[in-house]
């Protein structure tokens, strides 16, 4: 009686699957269908009904994609590139699985690979130019809802192609966009020593706004501010003082002289990151690293013999005096001003 039983359910759950996959593909939900029977092809053989589904489906809804792909690029809008790049993707996908099922479902539904590689790349480059350019539109007057809207495009984005060279500069933009108030501040981790002007080197900039926003350079206790652009020092390193020496030969008119080359360099780096922290929720919205260095090299030369038996370019090198090393603290400070034009750069020049 139990087995009987069993039967029964086993059975109805059968029923109720067919029905299921059909009243989907009744209701043109090709793509559901296709995830269903895919699956199912997996562990057990599909009925004629099921290939027939099946078929039907896959070539229904990519004639269905490929019609809209066509009637979206007839309307000649800009910002359809989207909606094609995603089209294109979905057919990739469905051909995807489809490419995965045994050569005898390939046979029955006749499936045949369709080359999309192309189409995808190109529609993907034009919705990113599209996207770059509308959130660069939509910043040129941000108010509250522009802003709103420029930051989901830079999501859209990321999402596309998280590789793309204007995602930082566009999230930036839109940050600083939607700022009052702005301060900025220089630290450093607790065991790493700066030059005492190290924070005024690298905050040294002309007038107080970043676009149409202000920004102070020191907390005012009379502002509120709600965006801290902070310069985050997370390491310093000076490399040893080195001196490079080749000695060699010179001769001419029967006159030589002995060349000592002598390159000297010695090199400051450092690293950390600039956070865009939104003081409102105490909350980093972007970090960007940054790796500055600043190398000094020097190059002269010491002669024994006579002079006139020397190169022009050895002329030239003993021309240079002979000239002791920067300080740790020379070198650092160079790093400062190297820092500085980076903010400059991204702050004030790009946006």
């Amino acid at each position: 009686m139990k087995l009987h039983r069993l039967f029964y359910i086993i059975a109805l759950l059968v029923l109720f699957s067919c029905t299921s996959t059909r009243n989907l593909y009744e209701s043109k939900r090709y793509d559901d269908v296709i995830e269903i029977l895919t699956k199912k092809s997996k562990t057990a053989t599909l009925n004629d009904e099921e290939l027939t589904m099946l078929k039907m489906s896959y070539h229904e809804a990519n004639e269905r994609d490929h019609d809209k792909i066509m009637e979206l690029k007839k309307s000649g809008e800009p910002d359809i590139w989207g909606k094609v790049y995603n089209l294109y993707n979905r057919m990739d996908r469905r051909q995807n699985l489809m490419s995965r099922q045994s050569a005898d479902i390939k046979k029955a539904i006749n499936y045949k690979t369709l080359n999309l590689d192309e189409e995808i790349a190109a529609a993907k480059n034009k919705t990113e130019l599209y996207i770059c350019a509308k959130v660069n539109a939509l910043l040129e007057d941000p108010d509250n809802n522009n802003t709103a809207s420029a930051d989901s495009l830079v999501n859209q984005l990321i999402k596309i192609n998280p590789h793309n060279s204007n995602i930082d500069a566009l999230k930036i933009r839109t940050v600083l966009s939607s700022a009052n108030s702005i301060v900025f501040r220089v630290a450093a981790f607790n065991n790493i020593e700066m030059p005492k002007d190290y924070a005024n080197t690298v905050l040294d900039f002309h007038g107080n706004l970043i676009g149409n926003k202000p920004y102070d350079v020191t907390l005012s206790n009379d502002k509120s501010y709600d965006l801290m652009i902070r310069v985050l020092i997370e390491e310093s390193a000076i490399s040893p003082e080195r001196i490079d020496a080749v000695t060699f030969k010179e001769s001419k008119d029967n006159l030589t002289a002995t060349v000592t080359d002598k390159t000297i360099t010695k090199t400051a780096t450092v690293k950390g990151k600039i956070e865009y922290i939104d003081l409102s929720e105490d909350m980093t919205i972007i970090s960007t690293p940054f790796n500055i260095t600043s190398t000094f090299k020097y190059n002269f030369a010491e002669i024994s013999g006579d002079k006139s038996a020397c190169s022009e370019q050895t002329l030239r090198l003993l021309n240079n005096d002979s000239i002791g090393f920067p300080t740790d603290e020379a070198l650092l400070k160079d790093t400062g001003r190297k820092l500085n034009k980076t903010l400059q750069n991204i702050l004030f020049e790009q946006l």
